[in-house]
């Protein structure tokens, strides 16, 4: 499938103009394809599928207004309010960058978590196949963990200009929330991502990015926790709606 900035583009166009592409995810997969072949037929183009000239000139003609709310964030805030989880209800996945110290805190929030019966994975392998794995197994949310060599504390979402994943934010905003600053680390940052789990990932997914290591090993127990701490109070906090 076609990827890259100018999908993600089209996919923005699309949906401000109430073609719902799906995700905006900068991956031409079926439901862009099927938004495509809706907006050419709505404005008398050949209904070939095909995102060419013609339907950029068309796309360019029509514009877009950047406080416009787009369809798939009104789809997405929706599908969060009225779903009405509570985390015990919830399928959670949980990764790492494979690292020992990423892995032995995802293994903790599952032991605490299986514990009181929710249901939580560990996902393993790269990124994207993280991503893949989280797909299949139809997970609610994903949690992944990466160890930073400097000294940080950021909790990542899915964005693109225009677009933000509002579940995805919503817990990346919670993590922060829950991890105190401890000696060396400071405020924590919330930021916008598009690296390849958060991308791919087609369910609300933060990657919790900490570090240095020296200061993550004596506080593994406390990370652990407030990663649990946060996924408890995710379920309402994403069905708030935009903000």
């Amino acid at each position: 499938m076609l990827r890259g900035d100018d999908v993600a583009d089209l996919q923005l166009r699309l949906s401000h103009l109430g073609f719902d592409p799906g995700r905006i995810d900068g991956i031409f997969g079926p439901q862009t394809e099927l938004a495509v072949s809706a907006f050419q037929r709505n404005t008398g183009l050949v209904c070939d599928r095909v995102c060419g000239i013609d339907t950029v000139d068309a796309l360019e003609q029509l514009g877009r207004d950047g406080e416009l709310t787009t369809v798939t964030v009104v789809r997405e805030a929706e599908r969060l309010r009225t779903s009405g989880r509570e985390l015990e209800h919830l399928v959670v996945a949980i990764g790492s960058d494979g690292s020992d110290q990423a892995t032995r805190i995802a293994e903790e929030v599952r032991s605490i978590l299986g514990e009181a019966n929710i249901q939580v994975s560990v996902l393993r392998g790269d990124w994207s196949a993280q991503a893949s794995y989280c797909n299949d197994l139809g997970a609610d949310l994903y949690l992944g963990l990466e160890i930073s060599p400097v000294v940080e504390l950021d909790a990542a979402h899915f964005g693109v200009e225009g677009f933000d994943s509002l579940g995805g934010r919503r817990m990346a905003e919670a993590v922060v929330h829950e991890l105190p600053a401890v000696p060396g680390w400071g405020a924590g940052t919330v930021s916008r991502q598009r690296t390849p789990i958060l991308r791919e990932t087609r369910v609300p997914a933060v990657v919790l990015r900490i570090g240095n290591p020296a200061l993550v090993e004596p506080q593994h127990g406390m990370i652990a926790t407030a990663m649990i701490r946060a996924l408890e109070r995710w379920p309402q906090l994403a069905a708030t709606g935009p903000c």
